[in-house]
C-alpha cells in the first residue's frame, strides 16, 4: 500500500501529483480539475494505492505541469518484484533541463559508478522533460528491458544505437560490465 501526504506550502496555483504511467484508481491520478481538484496553499491530500505494476515510473505535478515540472515537482518511483530481482547494480537516471541546461539527476557533470566486473547493471532512464532526450551507450553491448513500465520479451542485444527517449518515457536498460569496467552513457541533448 503506498499512502502520500501530498502539503501544499505555497505553490499559489495549486499542486497534484500524477503517477505518470501507474495504474492508479481514477481519484489518486492527480489531474486537477479532471480527477482530483488542486491542492491549494496551505491544503492537503492523502494519496492511496496499491503499488502492484511493477516497472519504472515517475511522478509529477498535474496543475501546471509545463510550469511545475521545469521549477522541480517530479521525482522516480521504481515499483519492484515481490521477492526482489537477483542482487543487480540498479539505478535511476532522471533526464531533466534546468535552465537550458540537460542535466542527469539534477548534475551536469559525470557520474562515475564503480561496479565489479561481471556485475549485472540496470539503468532506469527517465525523461522528465516536454522533448526528447538522446542518450548513447558506449563499452558493452546492452538490452533494452522495458519501455515505459513494461518489460519487454526476449530483447537483443544493442552495440552502437542510440536511444531516443519520447517525453515522460522510460527506459530500462540492461548490460553485464565489463572487465575494463569502462562503459559510458551520454545524454546527448
Amino acid at each position: 500500500l503506498v499512502e502520500v501526504v501530498l502539503h501544499n506550502e505555497d505553490v499559489t496555483d495549486g499542486v497534484t501529483v500524477h503517477w505518470h504511467g501507474v495504474d492508479v484508481p481514477n481519484a489518486e491520478d492527480g489531474v486537477a480539475g479532471v480527477t482530483q481538484n488542486a491542492v491549494l496553499p496551505e491544503e492537503s491530500y492523502t494519496y492511496r494505492f496499491r503499488a502492484e505494476q511493477v516497472g519504472t515510473f515517475w511522478y509529477h505535478s498535474h496543475q501546471v505541469s509545463s510550469e511545475d515540472v521545469q521549477r522541480g515537482l517530479f521525482g522516480a518511483l521504481v515499483i519492484e518484484p515481490a521477492p526482489a530481482a537477483a542482487e543487480t547494480f540498479d539505478r535511476v537516471l532522471v533526464a531533466h533541463t534546468f535552465d537550458g541546461i540537460a542535466t542527469l539527476n539534477g548534475g551536469d557533470v559525470e557520474m562515475p559508478m564503480r561496479v565489479p566486473a561481471g556485475a549485472p547493471v540496470r539503468l532506469r532512464l527517465v525523461n522528465s522533460d516536454s522533448s526528447v532526450h538522446r542518450f548513447s551507450v558506449s563499452g558493452a553491448p546492452f538490452r533494452v528491458l522495458a519501455i515505459d513500465g513494461h518489460d519487454l520479451n526476449g530483447p537483443e542485444p544493442l552495440d552502437h544505437v542510440g536511444l531516443r527517449l519520447a517525453a515522460g518515457g522510460r527506459y530500462d536498460i540492461g548490460f553485464s560490465m565489463p572487465d575494463d569496467h569502462a562503459v559510458r552513457l551520454d545524454l546527448l541533448d
